[in-house]
């Protein structure tokens, strides 16, 4: 296949890997080297790639790197881990009980929507955002906490955020409510953020470190 110069359209593609199909979604951008990780919906993948990156090169690339992410995703799912018959919950220690992964997961989903969406609720008018402008949702994603969405006018948070502190919530909130202004993590972006979470570097330091409280 020859190379490809595509900075404003997106290729589709499709992988397989153990019996499963992934639907992959191709971004060519000015940059130095191909990344690729769990898109939003269950079963997708992005990848960006410099610009001019042969198809092929970006194949080669997946088939050597997807099982790596898989199960690096896999060991992100939070609400699958527990320590001494507890998980989190708003950053207070819950009880597990016999509960399964996914009754647990059915559990703290309508609980996690109620919450995510008065906190959207809260900022989006200090924000300026326009009242109503975003449906919440939440999905049991992989590798990022939240998304705004341009296209569905909706955003949607990880599920397993639900097990941080209220604080460190509303650090995801305002972050991607700021997309509304600014769909980029530019210099004028962080400012946003900053504006209404002063702490939001010690709250993705929380996030990163898996620190509940």
């Amino acid at each position: 296949m020859g190379a490809y110069n595509c900075q404003s359209m997106d290729v589709k593609r499709i992988y397989e890997y153990q019996g499963k199909r992934y639907e992959a979604t191709i971004t060519f951008k000015r940059m130095k080297s191909l990344v690729m990780r769990m898109g939003a919906e269950e079963g997708t993948l992005r990848i960006s790639a410099p610009n001019r990156t042969p198809l092929r090169e970006i194949d080669k690339f997946v088939e050597s790197h997807l099982d790596g992410l898989l199960k690096k995703a896999e060991k992100r799912s939070l609400l699958g881990k527990e320590e001494d018959g507890f998980i989190h919950f708003l950053g207070q220690k819950a009880e597990v009980g016999d509960l399964s992964l996914e009754e647990r997961k059915e559990l703290f989903r309508a609980r996690a929507l109620q919450i995510f969406q008065s906190r959207v609720d809260y900022y989006a008018p200090l924000m300026g955002v326009p009242e109503g402008k975003y449906k919440v949702k939440v999905r049991d994603m992989k590798t990022r906490y939240g998304v705004n969405s341009r296209r569905s006018n909706s955003i949607t948070f990880q599920l397993d955020l639900i097990q941080y502190a209220l604080s460190t919530i509303d650090s995801v909130v305002v972050h991607e409510l700021a997309h509304h202004f600014v769909f980029n993590h530019s210099e004028a972006f962080y400012k946003i953020v900053l504006k209404y979470c002063p702490d939001y570097w010690d709250k993705r330091r929380k996030l990163l470190h898996k620190e509940y409280e």
